[in-house]
């Protein structure tokens, strides 16, 4: 799955403002990569997924893990 698909599932998935909050974290960790040497490309795609599963239900979340 690339950043585009990411991109557009987080787009059905989650509400506007968790969507541009997710978009601020993943440009802030772009920025502290430029800091402290790591790499962009991971930090944003953590900072894009680091709420994805907030609003799915505990029954989801199992089936995701299973």
């Amino acid at each position: 799955m690339n950043l585009e698909n990411i991109n557009q599932r987080l787009n059905q998935m989650l509400p506007v403002g968790r969507l541009s909050h997710s978009k601020n974290v993943a440009k802030c960790a772009e920025k502290l990569c430029e800091i402290y040497g790591c790499d962009k490309e991971k930090a944003y795609l953590a900072g894009m997924i680091h709420d994805c599963a907030k609003y799915l239900s505990d029954k989801e979340i199992e089936d995701l893990c299973k």
